[in-house]
């Protein structure tokens, strides 16, 4: 049994509806009356790039589940597969799979990053040819023009080279919001927001504390 759990808090203000305490006190409350693990709030002082994110083109939601459920249940609870961590877009009424594609791409991981989107597509996947995707490409581009999170929509198949059978893909940037870090703010703003939030969540009997991601950013920005 657990002792104590970190649970990141992605966001840099207290208050408001979209605020650190409005996205923690439901899980705190549950921790209170499940009498569970000391809870940690983590907040994030890194800023990470924009990240490259190559997704199989996929399936209706409905279709997409049964697969979870069948053939894919190794994926149901997993955050990577073969390292590379996993992300999820929906758009046009699908839900598209894909992995998080490292800065310094080498060739052995080029070759394991196709292999694992191989792998994705033959479960989650649209066996297509690009063209054929316009329609798909179309409501992406909708989306992600309302959607700060996303950016930069380039095509990329998914192809088996042995049965030469091709699955629709694309790449995606994940872009970090300036709302999720503390990465632009200051550290006396930094000490302002966390102090109200822990003010609020000290109520709760299973709160432990706050947890800082990275020390390095943060100990920088003690410094400013």
């Amino acid at each position: 049994m657990l002792d104590n759990v970190g649970v990141m808090n992605y966001r840099d203000t207290a208050d408001g509806a979209d605020g650190m305490i409005a996205h923690g006190r439901e899980l705190l409350e549950y921790a209170d009356n499940g009498d569970a693990a000391i809870i940690y709030m983590g907040i994030e002082t890194f800023r990470y790039r924009p990240t490259p994110i190559w997704f199989a083109a996929g399936l209706p939601r409905a279709e997409f589940k049964q697969q979870l459920r069948s053939a894919a249940q190794h994926i149901t609870h997993a955050s990577r597969l073969n390292e590379f961590r996993l992300q999820t877009f929906e758009a046009a009424g699908c839900v598209s799979l894909g992995i998080e594609l490292p800065a310094e791409m080498t060739s052995v991981k080029e070759q394991l990053a196709r292999r694992t989107m191989l792998e994705l597509a033959q479960h989650f996947g649209t066996s297509c040819q690009v063209d054929e995707l316009s329609d798909f490409f179309q409501e992406i581009r909708q989306k992600i023009d309302k959607d700060a999170e996303w950016d930069n929509l380039r095509s990329r198949s998914v192809a088996d080279y042995g049965s030469k059978q091709v699955f629709g893909g694309f790449v995606l940037d994940s872009i970090m919001l300036s709302k999720i870090t503390f990465a632009d703010d200051s550290f006396q703003n930094l000490k302002a927001q966390v102090r109200a939030a822990e003010e609020y969540f000290s109520r709760y009997t299973r709160y432990g504390g706050t947890a800082i991601h990275y020390y390095e950013t943060f100990r920088d920005k003690v410094s400013e």
